[in-house]
């Protein structure tokens, strides 16, 4: 496997959401076209949406996956790319910076782990730290939660 070609792999499985189980196969496509189609444009095309395809989710703007989708089945069956999508495709040509990718990626895992917590405002962690407090002081609370805890084991994992 040449290098450029594990790097991206490796790139692929940190993709959040479960985007590595399509979008690998997809981009596998891609490649394979890349290396045995020989329109000069087609390849620019497929090159544009390869990138854009591992770019977080976050930042696509247009179903990226759908359209790379579509673009390999034109080649695959007409030989050659749409205009009117040839012409989308190209204007895909700017992909966000390095840096807001990485920014937006770690957004993205916390999010995916169930991490909100830094999305709340100073105002809302207060609320809810009140809240909190008021739980623990209520008695029925600790009601519920005991009835809730003999019949659900809370330290599993579901």
């Amino acid at each position: 496997m040449r290098k450029g070609l594990k790097a991206e792999k490796w790139q692929i499985k940190q993709l959040t959401f479960n985007r590595h189980k399509t979008v690998d196969v997809l981009i596998d496509r891609i490649c394979h076209h890349l290396t045995t189609h020989g329109v000069e444009v087609d390849k620019e095309a497929l090159t544009i949406l390869r990138q854009w395809l591992l770019v977080p989710y976050s930042m696509w703007d247009i179903d990226l996956k759908g359209m790379g989708q579509e673009v390999c089945y034109q080649i695959e069956t007409i030989k050659k790319i749409d205009d009117e999508l040839l012409a989308i495709v190209n204007n895909l040509r700017k992909l966000p910076g390095r840096k807001a990718q990485e920014v937006v990626a770690q957004v993205e895992k916390r999010m995916f782990a169930g991490d909100y917590d830094f999305c709340h405002t100073q105002h809302a962690r207060n609320k809810f730290a009140l809240y909190e407090i008021e739980q623990l002081d209520d008695p029925e609370w600790h009601t519920a939660w005991k009835e809730f805890t003999d019949r659900y084991d809370v330290t599993k994992r579901y």
